[in-house]
């Protein structure tokens, strides 16, 4: 009698466990996109001024199921450096700020943005960098999503017309992994730069992607990306990058007038799993287990 109580206890332990046997063989669903921008600089064959102060900022968000979202922000007068704070949601641990390639151990999302200091009009820009990270965990339901956005904006009044040069390198990195059946992971870039007239009509934008189009002397890759992967496709998730490389364009002829310069540049993700649903076959295993724990008990009552 004592032995069919064993056995019977052996049947609901194993049963129990193939309960999460399946999806803890998975990876979780993890999403990275970066931005790291070297030596920005805007030169002009123009004679400009400047129509009060450009301003520059850093912004950081980040949301997780369960937790606060958190977001952040540094406004600062063109020239100074911009620093928000790392914003971040979810159990953690979150690696120390600034930090701007893929960690281990991370369960939840952040969102991370530096620009030093320098003026692109000038010596141009050392750094200007954002990242986005996150991870959900397979079979528990989460989900999140974080950014990292650099911004610049400048009103100018051009008194002779010539034409306005952005150029700068970048290395990018994006990662996204969902191997399971309804999960996601998405991870993207975006790095555009423009002209509006007093008008509010665009006269330029510089928005590389790969392709040399007007104006532009190095487009050697796209800078408007996404990195996605659904249910398991692709198999092996996406990945693109590390890649870096220089990018220049300029602008046709402005004439004399007044002008609004904007940069905008910036990494997100999003992840997204499912709650483990124990399969019929599993609760039937459970069931007969408890069932044959229960006969065992009655005959050695008996």
């Amino acid at each position: 009698m004592l032995n069919i109580k064993r056995k019977a206890i052996v049947g609901v332990i194993g049963a129990m466990a193939g309960l999460g046997g399946t999806g803890a063989a998975h990876a979780d669903a993890y999403a990275f996109a970066s931005n790291q921008i070297t030596n920005f600089s805007i030169t002009s064959t123009a004679v400009f001024s400047f129509i009060g102060s450009a301003t520059r900022d850093t912004i950081t968000s980040a949301q997780f199921s369960g937790f606060p979202v958190a977001g952040h922000t540094d406004p600062v007068i063109l020239g100074n450096a911009s620093n928000a704070f790392q914003a971040t949601a979810g159990p953690g641990s979150f690696p120390a700020e600034n930090t701007f390639t893929q960690t281990a151990g991370i369960i939840g999302t952040r969102g991370d943005a530096f620009v030093s200091a320098g003026s692109p009009f000038g010596a141009g820009v050392p750094n200007g960098n954002n990242v986005a990270e996150g991870r959900a965990r397979s079979g528990f339901g989460e989900n999140g999503a974080s950014a990292g956005r650099n911004t610049a904006d400048a009103a100018i009044h051009v008194t002779t017309g010539g034409t306005f040069t952005f150029s700068f390198a970048d290395s990018i990195l994006l990662r996204a992994e969902a191997d399971l059946s309804g999960e996601t992971a998405n991870a993207s870039i975006s790095n555009i730069f423009s002209i509006v007239n007093a008008a509010g009509a665009t006269v330029y934008t510089f928005a590389p992607n790969g392709v040399i189009d007007a104006g532009e002397t190095s487009d050697p890759f796209n800078l408007q990306r996404v990195c996605g992967s659904n249910s398991g496709i692709p198999p092996a998730g996406c990945l693109i990058g590390p890649v870096s490389g220089f990018f220049s364009g300029t602008s046709g002829f402005l004439g004399a007038g007044d002008y609004s310069i904007t940069l905008r540049t910036a990494s997100q993700e999003n992840v997204l799993t499912q709650a483990r649903v124990p399969e019929p076959t599993s609760l039937l295993l459970v069931a007969a287990a408890l069932l044959g724990l229960g006969i065992a008990r009655r005959r050695n009552s008996a």
